[in-house]
């Protein structure tokens, strides 16, 4: 598991499912911004480059589709 960080996101967007922490991600490459969705949200916002719970994402989280992120997760937990 874990998604590569090299030329790859030069050239395309990334999309992130990392269900341990119910949050998803968006790398827009042509922006070069990331954007971090928790589960039940309808919006991403911005995150720093060095963002902890993104790099673990993509280490440990699934890719998904654009569809997949757009649409979102509900909320679980407590």
């Amino acid at each position: 598991m874990g998604l590569e960080k090299g030329p790859r996101l030069e050239s395309q967007d990334i999309f992130v499912d990392y269900e341990f922490e119910d949050v998803m991600f968006w790398w827009d490459h042509k922006a070069k911004i990331i954007y971090r969705k928790f589960y039940g949200e309808m919006f991403g916002v911005p995150v720093e480059h060095s963002n902890k719970l993104f790099n673990e994402a993509l280490l440990h989280g699934a890719e998904i589709t654009e569809e997949q992120y757009r649409r979102g997760k509900p909320k679980t937990g407590f």
